[in-house]
């Protein structure tokens, strides 16, 4: 991988206003929590937020659900530009080294598969695996996870699947402002 200088600045922004926001997000998680049973001491284990130290060097390429590769757009060079992997309230961001042992599992496959065969319109079946990719997840044994879509336009849309529910985003900035509403 090379530095690329080419990064989407808002995105970076972003980002860090997703940092940012975490106290309060937690809270409001933590609150849920409470109600639910959980003690402090739980809560305090399960919401912590993780942010990987950048890379030295950005990606030059992202990786598909085939193993082929696309070229990396200004909005995921500045998501890894911010970070090498975060862990948020919910979703979590894989590292470059982490999305290649994603892509490579059986777990992944059988979620793009599973999605594939029974959601129709979803992001599997809708495009190709050349045109796919892992973002984030919640919970790769529910299979919650958000993928990349390549489809229109320079930068990939986000299309979200938690539970029976499936959220799409114009980009990668989209689905950060959402998390954080």
């Amino acid at each position: 991988m090379q530095k690329i200088e080419s990064v989407d600045n808002e995105v970076v922004l972003t980002f860090e206003a997703l940092r940012k926001s975490y106290p309060d997000r937690a809270e409001e998680v933590k609150v849920i929590l409470r109600n639910a049973g959980m003690t402090e001491k739980e809560i305090d284990a399960s919401l912590k937020m993780k942010v990987g130290r950048p890379d030295n060097a950005l990606p030059r390429e992202y990786p598909m659900l085939d193993a082929s590769f696309r070229p990396a757009t200004p909005m995921l060079r500045a998501r890894y530009s911010f970070a090498s992997s975060i862990v948020d309230v919910a979703w979590r961001f894989p590292s470059m080294k982490e999305l290649a042992k994603l892509l490579a599992s059986k777990k992944l496959k059988a979620i793009a598969a599973a999605q594939r065969k029974n959601w129709d319109g979803s992001a599997p079946d809708a495009f190709d695996e050349s045109s796919i990719s892992l973002f984030a997840y919640t919970n790769l044994d529910d299979g919650d996870v958000a993928w990349l879509v390549w489809n229109k336009g320079d930068e990939p849309e986000v299309w979200t699947y938690q539970g029976q529910r499936e959220n799409k985003y114009k980009n990668i900035k989209e689905f950060i402002l959402h998390i954080m509403s």
